[in-house]
């Protein structure tokens, strides 16, 4: 019986070397789990940008046409509202309570001077169930012919 109880040597590690791997382990990666949900939002407010982007660009090429909306009128202010579906599609009118982006013109007189030829759009971007927006830019173009 003596040669065993010799014999017993420790293996493993102790409470004490095991709590300071733990707390290294922990020290290290909070940091970095921390940085990952930045990196999501930011990643997620950085493809809102971009759709944003092209249906600004959408919205541009369109009102290229002094006859888009219908609700442009050739003398006076107009205001109109249209609706973007999931897929960035634009929305008829009646369907605006399908949509997931409200798009919003206004028109207001041309930048710095008056003009016969020339209105300037506000374009304007809103979620439908939020009060804010979300991106805004001005368009000037050829006003409607009377």
């Amino acid at each position: 019986m003596k040669n065993l109880a010799s014999r017993k040597t420790a293996r493993g590690f102790s409470i004490t070397e095991i709590l300071m791997a733990l707390a290294l382990v922990a020290g290290s990666a909070l940091p970095v789990l921390g940085l990952l949900s930045v990196g999501i939002l930011d990643a997620k407010e950085a493809g809102d940008h971009r759709l944003t982007a092209n249906l600004r660009n959408t919205v541009q090429q369109l009102l290229s046409d002094p006859a888009w909306p219908e609700e442009a009128k050739p003398a006076g202010e107009w205001t109109a509202e249209r609706g973007f579906d999931h897929e960035g599609r634009l929305l008829e009118p009646e369907e605006k309570n399908q949509a997931v982006l409200l798009l919003r013109l206004r028109s207001l007189p041309a930048i710095g001077f008056e003009s016969d030829h020339l209105e300037t759009v506000q374009v304007s971007f809103h979620a439908p169930d939020r009060p804010d927006m979300l991106s805004r830019s001005v368009v000037q173009r050829v006003k409607t012919a009377p």
